[in-house]
């Protein structure tokens, strides 16, 4: 039977950028994988996580701008 290396993940990266503007979006991180046959040949780990880079106002208050929620 062949040796099959043990999975050795690498530290995570930084969080990417929220996919929203603003109300609620996603993000991921990703980490590597030192041998990939035994990261089930993917190579890279995702985690991913809801985000909200600001609340998507339905009306303004006197000087309070709303966002663009598309």
């Amino acid at each position: 039977m062949p040796y099959l290396a043990a999975a050795e993940w690498g530290a995570w990266g930084p969080w990417g950028a929220c996919s929203a503007t603003c109300d609620y979006g996603v993000r991921q991180k990703v980490r590597p994988c030192s041998v990939v046959d035994a990261c089930s040949g993917i190579g890279l780990d995702t985690a991913t996580e809801y985000c909200s880079p600001g609340n998507c106002a339905t009306s303004s208050a006197p000087g309070e701008e709303l966002c663009n929620c598309n």
